[in-house]
This record gives C-alpha cells, structure tokens and sequence, in this order.
C-alpha cells in the first residue's frame, strides 16, 4: 500500500516524517544509552510503540473502528523498532571486533559501515512504511489534527 501525502504541503509533509523520524530515533537512541543500574535492561519497543500510537490516537480523538484499523500496522512498527534496537547491538559488536584487530582493517570498516547503513535504510524504511500505513487509516481530519500536534511539540 502506496501513501499518498499529495494534498498536504510538501514542506510540512517533509517537516512531519522528519519529526516522527527524529522522534524515533531520538527515543531509541536515549534508551540504548542508558547505564548504570538500567544497563542490560530489556525494551519492549512493541509496548513503548503500541503505547505511544495510542497517547496520540487519544489526542485526535481516533474511533474504535480506525484504531481497529491500525492495530495491525501498530504492531508491524513495534516490531520493526525492536529490530532497530537489536540492529544496535549487532553494530556495536561488529564495531568491537573490528577496532580490536591490529593492524586496523580500514577496508573492513568502509565495508562494514555500507552494511550497516544498508541495514538501517531498511528499517527505517519499514518504520516509516508502517506509520504511514497506519496513518492512512485515520480520517483526513485527524490526519490534519495529528500534523498539527506535530508542528506544536
């Protein structure tokens, strides 16, 4: 399923997928982060997305029909945030061994970084995939209302 965003202005469409996307990447980023006692804690992206999407569905007012609806692509984008989250984990391990070998690899590590940047092209690109499609679901109006918290926070 195509999105199409071409009633809305292309800047504030840029600006909104760029803000869900720093979002993301921003809570992902502060809870790989965590040290010390919370070290070695276990995420439930699923859950943290899941409730994220239905803190913002409350706030435009969503019906049950279109949050039965996105169900199905709420899941799909927790999934695909925890793959992102255990992308990190293999990154850093790669990265690891990679630094530890003398003499430095520096094709090792161009290639290493494609790779990555391959992977988390991906993704995100199933990320975005599964917001849009869930965004689809709402009426053109909570879209609006949504977009507009958005340009707000």
């Amino acid at each position: 399923m195509k999105l199409s965003l071409s009633s809305l202005r292309p800047l504030r469409r840029r600006h909104a997928w760029g803000t869900l996307a720093l979002g993301i990447a921003a809570g992902l980023l502060a809870s790989a982060a965590c040290r010390g006692p919370r070290a070695g804690a276990i995420h439930n992206h699923e859950r943290t997305a899941a409730h994220s999407l239905e803190r913002a569905l409350d706030r435009v007012h969503a019906t049950d029909e279109e949050r039965e609806r996105i169900a199905p692509f709420a899941t799909k984008l927790g999934a695909s945030l925890a793959g992102l989250a255990s992308e990190r984990e293999t990154w850093l391990a790669g990265m690891e061994a990679l630094l530890a070998e003398e003499p430095l690899d520096a094709a090792g590590l161009e290639s290493f970084r494609k790779r990555s940047a391959e992977r988390a092209a991906a993704l995100t690109d199933e990320i975005l995939g599964s917001l849009a499609c869930a965004l689809q679901q709402l009426a053109p109006e909570r879209r609006k209302e949504l977009l507009q918290l958005l340009e707000r926070s």
